[in-house]
């Protein structure tokens, strides 16, 4: 456990640094894949690698909008970007995220702050003794005491080693789960906020995916890439546009390989996600290690 902990700390550590130093990339007229490119460089100039690709999501996009290889979107003025950022060390996982308003947005800048707080909110009541449905019930009364909405089906989660989600969750809005927080645990808390409804749909263009097993397949290309998967990502989501130079092949060969494999099981994909009504989402997201005084590894 002490091992383990050290890991997450660590990993939170780096990735508070990474997001930090993404953040002020974040500029009008700055190209969105050279941010992402430049965090996963920091990451492992700084000792760890990353949990997963850095998420660059605009607007109304709330999450896994991932710049794919030779992607020429920029900044504008009036975005609102979130940078979603993990790093492991040995496996164990620390994830953060941050929303950037690119210029003038007063709206942006709304969300961003009641993101934040709720954030904050949810982050003093973790520890021992309360329940989840206790922290998912201070994030929905922030939001919506600020006059926004919060994401309902997107949610803060577990991490562990060589997995960036896993249970229990920790739902936007308020639940009755029953889950009692220990010692020790480790979240990553994710309030989204919107002006809109307040739901994502899975929309095109996915980016990232996660190996999840070696099914037959008669493409060497294929077989090349799920050994890549395996053997460099173990369960840890990658980007596509890794492969290109992993495992030396075309995007247009890659991207006819990667359908095949999905299609056959072999990888699991990540498509963005969207607000249904097209409205701009913030988020703000911190890894915590419950404790009488939680202690947030990606300040």
């Amino acid at each position: 456990m002490p091992e383990q902990t050290e890991s997450v700390r660590k990993a939170g550590k780096i990735a508070s640094e990474a997001r930090d130093y993404g953040a002020k990339l974040v500029k009008e007229g700055a190209r969105a894949l050279d941010v992402a490119e430049a965090v996963e460089k920091k990451i492992r100039e700084l000792g760890a690698a990353p949990a997963f690709p850095c998420n660059v999501s605009f607007n109304h996009t709330a999450a896994h909008d991932l710049p794919s290889h030779g992607d020429t979107r920029v900044f504008k003025d009036g975005d609102v970007v979130k940078l979603d950022i993990g790093a492991h060390v040995d496996g164990w996982v620390s994830d953060t995220a941050v929303t950037v308003v690119v210029g003038k947005n007063e709206l942006g800048g709304k969300l961003k702050a009641a993101a934040e707080l709720a954030l904050q909110n949810a982050i003093k009541l973790m520890v021992p003794g309360n329940t989840i449905g206790d922290v998912s019930a201070a994030i929905e009364k922030t939001i919506r005491d600020a006059g926004f909405n919060p994401v309902v089906n997107l949610t803060g989660h577990g991490v562990g080693q060589y997995e960036v989600h896993t249970a229990p969750a920790i739902p936007n809005i308020g639940t009755k789960s029953p889950y009692v927080l220990k010692e020790g645990d480790v979240f990553a808390i994710e309030p989204f906020v919107t002006t809109g409804v307040g739901m994502v749909k899975e929309t095109s263009g996915t980016q990232i995916y996660r190996w999840t097993s070696d099914r037959h397949t008669r493409l060497p290309e294929s077989t090349k890439i799920l050994q890549i998967a395996r053997e460099r990502y173990a369960r840890l989501p990658f980007a596509k546009r890794w492969l290109v130079s992993d495992a030396n092949v075309t995007p247009a060969k890659l991207a006819l390989v990667i359908k095949g494999l999905v299609e056959n099981g072999s990888l699991y994909e990540y498509p963005p996600l969207r607000e249904v009504s097209d409205a701009p989402v913030a988020q703000a997201e911190h890894t915590v290690i419950v404790g009488k005084e939680p202690e947030v590894v990606t300040a």
